[in-house]
């Protein structure tokens, strides 16, 4: 028991047509969540997931130090995912991620316009922009459903402007990543393999101080193989 999460999108093939939802409470938090699903026709269904949060109480001090307990600012995020199915072994999912984050924390009375870089009050802030493109592609060969093969895909750009007091940290970051995956069995199902390959590329720009800049690009690749061996449904060795 290692007390992991598991999160996994809501799935265009399968998803709610039309779902709404929103929240609010006595602190000043609004969330709003709107999910789009249509299956197009047997092979083809896509779905959009959209969320927003707000948070604008600057007020908000229950501690009553002068500093905010929770920043305000704005959360937006959104996902439009696609499904491909063509009924004899090949499937395929792919889809883009987007996210904006705008926060302002500090002092109460803090004004980004007229405080920030100054010793007026101490503030600080963040903005970030992230955007993502993902693939999943596999294959299910027809005449042996425990032999399949795999590719995952995904490619981001993350960006951030920030502040703390005085200082200024802005940090960019690009990342590739492939995973190939063939799996099968060896005579039976007790004996089930795995074989792969997989690359993760990354591309750092930050700037600390608008003066110290930092660079650096990171490849890293790799195989693996894996067997199990599981003689029953009660028995198998994680």
């Amino acid at each position: 028991m290692a007390g992991q999460i598991n999160v996994e999108l809501k799935k265009p093939q399968n998803s709610d047509r039309l779902y709404f939802n929103a929240y609010a409470n006595n602190m000043g938090r609004t969330d709003v969540n709107l999910n789009l699903a249509q299956k197009i026709n047997n092979n083809w269904s896509t779905a959009v997931l959209l969320h927003d949060n707000f948070m604008y109480n600057k007020t908000m001090n229950f501690s009553d130090n002068g500093f905010r307990d929770i920043p305000v600012g704005n959360l937006f995020s959104g996902v439009n995912r696609w499904n491909y199915e063509n009924g004899k072994g090949f499937m395929a999912q792919f889809g883009i991620k987007y996210l904006n984050d705008d926060r302002t924390g500090g002092q109460t009375d803090f004004n980004k316009k007229t405080d920030k870089g100054t010793t007026n009050r101490y503030g600080l802030g963040f903005d970030i922009e992230r955007i993502e493109g993902f693939a999943k592609i596999g294959y299910v060969f027809p005449e042996n459903r425990h032999r399949s093969i795999g590719l995952q895909l995904a490619g981001s750009n993350y960006n951030q402007k920030s502040y703390f007091g005085l200082k200024n940290y802005n940090g960019e970051q690009q990342n590739g990543y492939a995973n190939l995956i063939f799996q099968d069995v060896l005579g039976t199902v007790a004996h089930k393999y795995r074989v792969g390959a997989s690359v993760n590329y990354d591309n750092y720009d930050e700037l600390y101080l608008d003066v110290q800049n930092f660079k650096r690009k990171e490849t890293v690749s790799g195989a693996f193989v894996e067997y199990t061996f599981s003689p029953n449904e009660n028995l198998m060795p994680s």
